[in-house]
């Protein structure tokens, strides 16, 4: 083969190769495929630029070696190999490329060795950033290795949920030390902006998974968080580190949280085996030091976080009935919980709770919202528009089958706007006109922010041309808090940044407004950074408060068996002897740590005390109910029987057979937590007196 032809074709393909390398990587890096690769795009353009390095000097070294025939393809091939690895790390002699190609004519010389000077000064520029890439790797396991002492936060994932809890985190522990593991830098946006996110924060990622960071040997108190896209790994993960834990017994001051909303998780983590640490815990009192296992349902703590924001007595006052009128428009996961919530959360005596539901799934012969009731929580419905005194108060009514986004859901809304003696004759008729009448609080949960937000808006008109103010001009109107208040599920902060005031909260009015500048006077809930909130996930005081609901029950019944046997009344004393107690008379340091270990171990135990003390501080912060259930018996109101304590108590009854439905219990006349039966799902009346003041 003619000379400059044999160095034109090798040249021609390290060119072909090193900017096919260069484009395969720029793709990789504009579309952000990952499609279960490992190598980065940086890492597959460095390729190409050694293989096009290759080819610069196999026909170098070919040429400049007098070779026998057995030798003539081996030997050139290696030294090129040896020759390209020097040019890497800067070691390359540029003669060897000038002196092989000097006999060529003046046109292949200049170009050949000017596209060989290129790749001289390229190939150690890509040496520095793999360098780079991996020290930074290796200087994020020695920040993890060597801060022993101080406190730990791990998110077991990179994600934009980790991110909003880090920075949370961040806000009020300004030393802690914030870990990301399993992390893997990608060529694409998302990837980027969660990757300088945690840089800003200034936390370390790692590549190892969080179930290999071996912190048994931190010293410090570690918090996991096992919040990751699949929620059965985030599962698997806690029962795994639990598990270790446990049997080396040797590091208690670890905090693991495990984000699932899937009710099978509880299960799963109340049935891990960690008595060691459980024991340890309960012999500490279970303080800050010791180790806990939550289970973190995103959609339940956020509901519980901002409904006691809404206000709902101050709404209900406002109607002159004392009435609550919701409308719900969306049952899934959002609208599901709110619902289960408010229907405990509102129930006082007096107090009335009107609950319509709207979803577009099902149709009115196939009422899926009414299936879906019936197959979770049985005697809701069952017991739905009950009279019976002391039962649970509500009065729902739902509308499956209804597209939101069609004239069938304005003309349902806005039949509250017509006359009734115009409408129908129909007694079903006129109850749904004045029930929609009656709406104060609206709750949109449709599952998108967008569509979130264009019915939220799409509400707000409906209900002002209820108000019959749609032949108004805005400009000419004295806008005032509008009587229906209106609160909105908005994910994205991006959005809700935009569409929400610096100083809004759940409980303030929101700054979507029209081209008039006429405020919506939307709420706007559930941004990603109020979701994730370190107190929204962990509040400790709420939890301390909580143990104390759960273990003044038997505290009470010991208090109250002692004072009627001592009273000498016959009565309280024949109705102490047939009270069947379940408990020593005396509450001993066993029956003590056995109580605070159930509360540790059993999400049951935890979410029922919170949803009680929850009740208990709407009671003793709302001033209207705090004056008609104030009692001045000093040594507390357990026995008390003056008819504020117990107004209170019914009440509390109220609540707590309305709590227990929403758990799936059904009445009985015996009790089987399995089978989910509980005999003192009952009206107040039915209740024995110890009973009662239990309440």
């Amino acid at each position: 083969m003619n000379g400059h032809v044999f160095f034109a074709a090798f040249a021609a393909l390290s060119l072909l190769v090193g900017v096919g390398c260069l484009v395969h990587a720029l793709y990789l890096f504009k579309t952000g495929k990952r499609a279960k690769r490992v190598l980065s795009s940086i890492q597959i353009f460095t390729i190409g630029v050694f293989f096009s390095v290759l080819l610069i000097f196999i026909p170098i070294c070919y040429t400049n070696n007098a070779l026998t025939d057995s030798h003539r393809y081996i030997r050139p091939f290696l030294l090129a190999v040896h020759n390209s690895f020097r040019v890497f790390i800067l070691d390359g002699d540029f003669d060897t490329v000038t002196n092989a190609v000097a006999g060529q004519n003046t046109g292949l010389y200049i170009v050949f060795t000017s596209y060989a000077a290129f790749l001289y000064v390229l190939a150690p520029l890509m040496t520095f950033s793999n360098v780079l890439m991996l020290f930074k790797n290796v200087m994020g396991e020695v920040r993890y290795r060597f801060r022993v002492f101080k406190k730990h936060y791990i998110m077991s994932e990179l994600n934009e949920k980790s991110i909003a809890l880090a920075n949370s985190i961040r806000k009020t522990d300004e030393r802690a030390v914030i870990v990301f593991a399993d992390v893997f830098e990608h060529d694409d946006e998302e990837n980027y902006e969660l990757m300088n996110a945690a840089r800003d924060i200034n936390a370390i990622c790692l590549k190892r998974d969080v179930t290999h960071l071996n912190i048994i040997k931190k010293k410090g108190d570690v918090e996991i968080f096992l919040i990751g896209e699949n929620e059965s790994e985030n599962v698997s993960q806690a029962v795994q580190l639990t598990t270790e834990l446990n049997e080396k017994n040797k590091k208690h001051n670890v905090k693991i949280f495990v984000f699932s909303t899937k009710p099978s998780a509880a299960y799963t983590i109340d049935s891990v085996e960690y008595e060691k640490l459980l024991e340890h815990a309960v012999e500490h009192n279970c303080d800050d030091n010791c180790f806990k296992l939550r289970r973190v349902d995103e959609v339940q703590h956020l509901i519980w976080d901002i409904i006691p924001k809404m206000k709902l007595y101050d709404i209900a006052h406002r109607s002159k009935e004392d009435r609550l009128s919701v409308l719900i428009v969306g049952f899934g996961q959002y609208g599901i919980e709110f619902f289960k919530t408010l229907l405990w959360y509102f129930q006082f005596e007096g107090y009335t709770l009107e609950i319509t539901i709207i979803d577009n799934k099902g149709t009115n012969e196939n009422d899926y919202i009414s299936k879906k009731i019936n197959r979770d929580f049985p005697d809701v419905l069952k017991f739905n528009r009950c009279k019976t005194e002391g039962e649970a108060k509500y009065d729902i009514v739902t509308f499956s089958g209804v597209d939101v986004d069609s004239a069938d859901f304005d003309n349902l809304i806005l039949r509250g706007g017509t006359s009734i003696e115009h409408e129908s004759n129909n007694d079903a008729d006129k109850a749904v006109i004045e029930r929609i009448r009656r709406i104060n609080l609206a709750f949109v949960a449709l599952g998108d922010d967008d569509e979130n937000i264009e019915m939220s808006i799409h509400l707000r008109m409906l209900f002002d041309r209820l108000n019959e103010i749609n032949n108004k001009q805005a400009k000419q109107m004295e806008w005032r808090k509008e009587p229906v208040e209106i609160f909105s599920i908005v994910y994205d902060e991006r959005k809700s940044g935009i569409i929400r005031d610096e100083k809004c909260s759940a409980g303030n009015s929101c700054g979507l407004r029209n081209h008039n500048d006429t405020p919506y006077h939307i709420h706007f809930v559930g941004g990603l950074s109020s979701q994730f909130d370190y107190s929204c996930i962990y509040d400790a005081k709420l939890e301390d408060s909580a143990y104390k609901q759960h273990n003044s029950w038997v505290d009470i019944e010991q208090k109250v068996h002692n004072e009627w046997l001592e009273s000498g009344d016959s009565d309280k004393i024949t109705e102490v002897k047939r009270y069947d107690w379940g408990f020593e008379y005396e509450l001993t340091p066993e029956a003590q740590r056995s109580s605070r270990a159930k509360f540790e171990k059993y999400e049951y135990y935890r979410i029922s005390s919170m949803a009680k003390e929850l009740y208990k501080r709407e009671l003793d912060n709302q001033e209207i109910l705090r004056v008609i259930t104030k009692c001045s018996k000093k040594e507390g109101r357990s026995t008390c029987e003056c008819e504020n304590c117990m107004k209170r108590k019914r009440s509390e009854h109220m609540r707590w057979n309305a709590y227990t439905m929403t758990l799936g219990y059904v009445r009985g006349s015996y009790r089987a937590d399995r089978a989910k039966v509980h005999n003192k799902l009952c009206a107040w009346d039915d209740l024995s007196k110890i009973d009662k003041h239990k309440n």
